[in-house]
């Protein structure tokens, strides 16, 4: 099972994001590996205060085909990503994603090509704020 969203995240409660991608298929799950990206504040020298996100109207799609194709590999069992379009901070989330596996191994490997993919098909504006 996949779950994808893209608004406005507010306030996560991360435990609650382990709860869902745990649901489906917990006699089988081994692992549960997670990546949370943060606006970094200083980037070569330069210090970021705020950036605005946006991104195109097929981005949900692109996710939800991401997910697709990582969840038929063997081993993985659940999906979630919940990436944030709100203005945000320095130090304030971005994207959440948690891979449900079988075993370790093939959870990094999901995880990786779920962020690789995520950059390189999935048009991400950010417009950032000094």
């Amino acid at each position: 099972m996949n779950y994808i969203k893209i608004k406005n995240l507010g306030s996560i409660d991360v435990n609650e994001l382990y709860r869902k991608v745990k649901e489906e298929n917990a006699d089988k799950i081994g692992c549960v590996v997670s990546f949370c990206g943060i606006v970094r504040e200083n980037t070569r020298g330069r210090i970021t205060k705020e950036l605005h996100w946006g991104m195109d109207e097929d981005a949900e799609d692109k996710l939800r085909q991401i997910a697709g194709d990582e969840s038929k590999r063997d081993g993985i069992l659940n999906i979630l990503i919940y990436h944030n379009i709100d203005d945000l901070k320095a130090q304030e989330e971005v994207v959440y994603i948690l891979v449900a596996a079988e075993h370790r191994k093939e959870g990094f490997e999901a995880l990786m090509n779920i962020i690789d993919r995520i950059k390189d098909e999935v048009h991400i504006d950010m417009i950032e704020k000094n």
